[in-house]
C-alpha cells in the first residue's frame, strides 16, 4: 500500500497549481487545503496542527508521520458570559 503525502510544497510550480485557484484539491482520494503563505498543500486532517504549531515543529511532525497531541484551548467563554450579564436589581 502506497502512503499518501501529508504535505506538498512548491504547488505553484507543479502539476497541482490548479489547487491555488480553488483553495485545495483532492489527490489520491485525500482532501488537501492550499495555504498561499507557504505555497503548500496540506492534508485536511493535519490543518489544525499546521495552524497551532510553529513551522519547524510542524515539519518535524510531518517527517515523523505522527500527529502530535495538542493542548485543548481553555474554555474562557463561561467567565465572559457571566461577567457580561447585568443584574436586573442594580
Amino acid at each position: 500500500m502506497e502512503s499518501k503525502p501529508i504535505l506538498i510544497t512548491n504547488v505553484s510550480t507543479s502539476y497541482f497549481s490548479v489547487a491555488r485557484h480553488y483553495g485545495g484539491a483532492t489527490i489520491q482520494g485525500e482532501s488537501y487545503v492550499y495555504c498561499p503563505e507557504r505555497d503548500i498543500l496540506i492534508k485536511r486532517d493535519w490543518l489544525t496542527i499546521y495552524k497551532k504549531l510553529q513551522w519547524e515543529d510542524f515539519v518535524s511532525a510531518v517527517k515523523s508521520g505522527k500527529k502530535p497531541k495538542l493542548q485543548p484551548a481553555p474554555n474562557q467563554n463561561k467567565h465572559k458570559i457571566k461577567s457580561l450579564t447585568q443584574s436586573l436589581f442594580d
